[in-house]
């Protein structure tokens, strides 16, 4: 079986973020299914300036402009795929343009058209930018063979809009990297909470909030690191060091007594909190960073929408640095394999 794989994201990348780590997920889901020779990564080239970008929104093409939509249309229609994977619902508007036979499979990272109305709300001018997404969007959902979504939030939002369920679930995994240790319990100096995300705009907002209506009240260091956090040094104090990018998290998860997570906007699931997970890490994080995430099950989950709610978690913690119940349930429902099963398991049934 012949599949190609169509993305905007560069997943050989060697540091990857949130939804290229989701993309990344799902290629090598299907790699372990067909084949590595069986798939092949088509990678959409969008426009480097911002300008250009949202100009073409104008087209109802996501960043991408006339040229590379013929070079995508006909090199979809030349290949005679068994299956076309759609990795994000930005493509509608090739969906006309193709000459296919195979089953189109569509994924979402969220359900663009509500970010893009929160995004709207709060800037009015990416008003074009909500238009070209929502026109894509209803294409590719109503349009595709099957429908890929991570939750049941995700899941409300498509029946509201466009009136189809999703056709299979596929959550946020991550490839287990991480062997459980004895850590610096014993040899315990200092207190830290650790704050991972890439300098994107509901992190940035977020960890600007905590450090200062929350660290202040409690008795911990805060660390913080992402791609491109290095431009939040401005915040660094006594309690707060920004390491921004770092190819490795291991030893920053590891020193970690808990990882924050207040995030308030946003959509789909949040890929950073199943990583906090893979290291056994107690997590302290908002509804929304923890949607997608059944929390109310595991013991050191914590979820925490104000100020008041963070300060009082934090101060009645436990020292422990390795939760076990929490990589248990990281390992029973959010790793790859666990993403390879379902997902092999649908095509056997549906595609194949």
């Amino acid at each position: 079986m012949r599949v190609i794989y169509v993305t905007k994201y560069n997943i050989h990348l060697r540091v990857l973020k949130g939804g290229e780590l989701a993309s990344k997920s799902n290629y090598e889901a299907l790699v372990k299914i067909f084949g590595k020779s069986s798939i092949e990564i088509l990678k959409i080239v969008e426009r480097e300036s911002v300008i250009g970008k949202y100009y073409q929104f104008i087209y109802k093409r996501d960043g991408y402009d006339k040229s590379e939509e013929i070079r995508l249309c006909q090199y979809i229609s030349s290949k005679k795929a068994d299956v076309i994977f759609f990795d994000g619902s930005w493509f509608g508007n090739l969906i006309n343009k193709i000459n296919t036979k195979g089953k189109i499979i569509v994924f979402l990272h969220n359900v663009e058209k509500q970010y893009s109305l929160d995004r709207m709300k709060s800037n009015i001018l990416t008003f074009i930018k909500y238009l070209s997404v929502s026109f894509n969007e209803r294409q590719i959902i109503e349009k595709a063979d099957y429908v890929f979504a991570l939750n049941e939030r995700d899941n409300m939002l498509i029946k509201k809009y466009y009136k189809r369920e999703c056709d299979l679930f596929l959550p946020i995994t991550f490839q287990d990297s991480y062997i459980p240790m004895d850590v610096a319990d014993k040899t315990k100096i200092e207190k830290n909470l650790l704050f991972v995300g890439s300098y994107f705009r509901p992190n940035v907002e977020g960890i600007r909030w905590f450090v200062k209506e929350v660290l202040p009240n409690v008795s911990y260091r805060l660390i913080i690191v992402g791609r491109g956090m290095e431009k939040l040094k401005y915040l660094e104090s006594e309690i707060v060091s920004v390491v921004g990018t770092v190819d490795n998290m291991e030893s920053y998860y590891v020193q970690a007594d808990a990882v924050i997570m207040p995030i308030f906007s946003g959509g789909g699931m949040k890929v950073k909190t199943a990583e906090a997970m893979m290291y056994g890490k107690k997590i302290l994080g908002t509804h929304e960073a923890l949607t997608g995430y059944m929390k109310e099950k595991v013991c050191g989950i914590y979820e925490c929408n104000n100020a008041d709610e963070y300060i009082n978690v934090i101060k009645n913690i436990d020292n422990i640095k390795f939760n076990r119940n929490i990589r248990d349930y990281f390992l029973h429902n959010f790793s790859d394999n666990i993403k390879e099963k379902k997902l092999r398991e649908f095509i056997e049934e549906y595609v194949q």
